[in-house]
């Protein structure tokens, strides 16, 4: 009976440290995924791209333009391409530099911001908050 209590005393005590540490962890996560986010920012404002890619000149490689079909299409698109989560005016802007027409819509930015909330409700993407910002990214 008392080895039951004490090992019963024990795991407790043991399940105690991996939450601590669990809560460590995903603290160090969101510090990684912020520098990750601000360097993919810096990147994708240096080639345009977000991955820093140059060719064997050693210029950076301009992405290739495909045609843009809907506009749900293209945030998807932006959003599975991303290797960190975006926020609406990330996403708006790198639409618009993928030829998107933003002439098309009186306000994009809201029309980017309604599409990501349907987006969100149907399970197609996650909503998060990094940095005090909303953030929206595929699902894992």
């Amino acid at each position: 009976m008392a080895d039951s209590t004490k090992l019963k005393g024990e795991l407790l005590s043991y399940v105690e440290g991996l939450r601590a540490q669990r809560q460590v962890i995903e603290g160090q996560r969101k510090a990684l995924d912020l520098k990750i986010a601000k360097a993919e920012e810096l990147l994708h404002a240096i080639d345009g791209s977000g991955q820093g890619q140059k060719q064997a000149s050693g210029h950076p490689r301009r992405g290739r333009r495909r045609a843009v079909t809907g506009l749900t299409d293209s945030v998807l698109d932006i959003i599975r391409g991303s290797a960190t989560p975006l926020t609406p005016r990330q996403i708006r802007d790198r639409m618009v530099e993928k030829g998107f027409k933003e002439e098309k819509y009186s306000n994009m930015l809201t029309v980017v911001y309604n599409t990501l909330k349907r987006l969100v409700e149907q399970g197609e993407i996650e909503s998060g908050v990094v940095d005090g910002k909303k953030v929206y990214s595929a699902k894992r």
